[in-house]
């Protein structure tokens, strides 16, 4: 009589089981895209268990395609929480995302490797070639009201170079990522040849502006410092400021 109340117990774990391995993955994607500003899940196919989209996009930047599959022990405290492997020559990486109980969107534990061209050229006012390794790392993102919220992340860029339309070897450039009164910040600096230091920020509503001062060395060419002076604007101390804005 006494282990009779745990047959509903069972039946609703058989009944959340079977929605979870049959239910489709759409679902699940297209709840994340309402969640989350400018995410767009391309080809989904599997279930709500484990799925993939054959392209996911973020304000117009595709980062190639993406499997998930279901962290059981979350759901033990109410939380729909994913893990998901990125997989794409030019952006690799894997992390965590989930939803809680009232609806709250969150991402954790992001590490991802990715090709530098495709991110400077998706803010940069004019296509410019570059080369070296750049890693991102997202510690953990909330997500209110479909933008970051709280963040805490950094962008690192190693053995960092323009290669077109100017050369420049900025050796090791650091973005630290937060979330600043809706608007994401980045906090840049460097050191390399040529020095550079600013910020860039992203708004909800999907408006961008770009700081960046760049300060060559004694070592740099006289070509390099022209090409400083064509592009951006000339400010004490040998410095050049580059600016621009726009709207994702």
């Amino acid at each position: 009589m006494k282990a009779y109340w745990r047959l509903p117990l069972a039946g609703a774990a058989a009944y959340l089981l079977i929605l979870l391995i049959t239910v489709p993955a759409d679902y699940a994607g297209k709840l994340l895209e309402r969640k989350a500003i400018g995410l767009e899940l391309q080809s989904v196919n599997g279930t709500l268990f484990s799925g993939k989209a054959d392209r996911v996009v973020i304000r117009g930047l595709g980062l190639g395609p993406v499997s998930w599959s279901l962290r059981l022990l979350p759901l033990l405290l109410a939380r729909l929480e994913y893990r998901f492997i990125l997989k794409d020559p030019a952006f690799q990486g894997e992390g965590v995302v989930g939803m809680g109980l009232g609806g709250q969107a969150y991402l954790h534990d992001l590490q991802a490797e990715l090709q530098p061209d495709p991110l400077v050229n998706h803010f940069s006012p004019l296509p410019v070639q570059t080369s070296g390794d750049v890693r991102l790392l997202i510690e953990s993102m909330d997500l209110g009201d479909g933008f970051p919220r709280e963040l805490s992340g950094r962008l690192d860029w190693t053995d960092a170079q323009l290669v077109e339309p100017v050369a420049l070897s900025l050796g090791h450039v650091e973005a630290t990522l937060h979330g600043e009164a809706g608007t994401l910040v980045g906090r840049v600096r460097g050191s390399g040849e040529t020095a550079v230091s600013g910020d860039f920020s992203l708004t909800r509503e999907g408006d961008y502006k770009l700081n960046l001062l760049l300060k060559p060395g004694a070592s740099v060419s006289t070509d390099i410092v022209d090409g400083l002076k064509t592009f951006g604007q000339t400010r004490p101390g040998g410095a050049y400021l580059i600016t621009d804005s726009g709207h994702l």
